[in-house]
């Protein structure tokens, strides 16, 4: 959410999570941390980070046994706007971040 003052000045103010349920696979955003958990045994998934110039600055792939968990940890990145693109064997999914 952007906060505009009179004066032209603005802040964001900060997301605390983000959750999304697709085709049995959840993702979620906590701080500096995106999950992928759930879906079909041996799910073959592929997390990539991009910037808002569309380079790619993370990719993280694994195979998800069900219920499992795959972490992709953003702390090593800088202050800005990242796509995630997340995409399995099911599905594809892009969401919009901000990482403070």
């Amino acid at each position: 959410l952007k906060m505009m003052d009179k004066d032209g000045s603005y802040q964001f103010s900060k997301v605390v999570s983000v959750y999304v349920k697709v085709d049995g696979l959840n993702i979620s955003k906590m701080g500096n941390l995106v999950q992928v958990n759930g879906g079909r045994p041996d799910s073959r998934v592929s997390v990539i980070v991009y910037n808002s110039f569309g380079q790619i600055v993370m990719t993280n792939r694994a195979i998800i046994p069900a219920f499992k968990t795959v972490n992709t940890y953003l702390k090593s990145l800088p202050s800005g706007v990242y796509i995630i693109h997340v995409a399995s064997d099911e599905f594809v999914r892009n969401l919009k971040v901000v990482v403070n």
